[in-house]
């Protein structure tokens, strides 16, 4: 199921993790167990961006912090922007989570082209590779529906295939 440890309920010190089985989420109720989950990420806090940019003009936005549940924002992209005080374009977003303490992030705009897609891969893969708590090299994009992954892996190497309302991005 996940983890659990509720400040309200006296379960969560310094860096206590509580894994609950099924059973325990029977016992408590599952939207009890989500409440606590929830609020202890928002406890947690979203992390500061941080711009990073590259020589061919691809950019994006990394947080890195301490908590290794960083990197379940990415279940929640409306909630991350909105406590960001960032708006989604209409083609929305570009996310990945390297390590659990890491999430990056660009959000689609005009400007938006294939340098700031590679310049995202080529980081992510290098802290994926290089961080404690690596999760995943893939980028994934959101556009106010579920989370999908544009990358796959192909011969051991990373492969992206654009949805069509992105295809465009590539001739930029």
């Amino acid at each position: 199921m996940g983890w659990l440890a509720s400040p309200r309920d006296g379960v969560r010190r310094g860096e206590t993790v509580n894994y609950l089985r099924d059973d325990h989420v029977e016992r408590v109720g599952e939207g009890l167990a989500w409440e606590a989950a929830w609020a202890n990420l928002l406890a947690e806090g979203t992390g500061t961006p941080q711009q990073a940019t590259d020589g061919d003009g691809g950019s994006f936005l990394g947080i890195m912090s301490e908590s290794i549940f960083q990197s379940t924002w990415l279940a929640f992209p409306a909630e991350l922007l909105k406590a960001l005080s960032l708006t989604a374009g209409p083609l929305g977003i570009f996310m990945t989570v390297p390590s659990a303490s890491a999430l990056n992030l660009h959000v689609i705009n005009d400007e938006t082209g294939i340098a700031d897609l590679l310049f995202m891969t080529r980081v992510t893969r290098s802290q994926y590779d290089d961080m404690t708590h690596p999760l995943s090299p893939h980028v994934y994009w959101w556009n106010g529906g579920p989370v999908q992954p544009i990358t796959t892996v192909v011969d051991g190497e990373l492969a992206m295939t654009l949805p069509d309302e992105l295809e465009h991005l590539a001739s930029r």
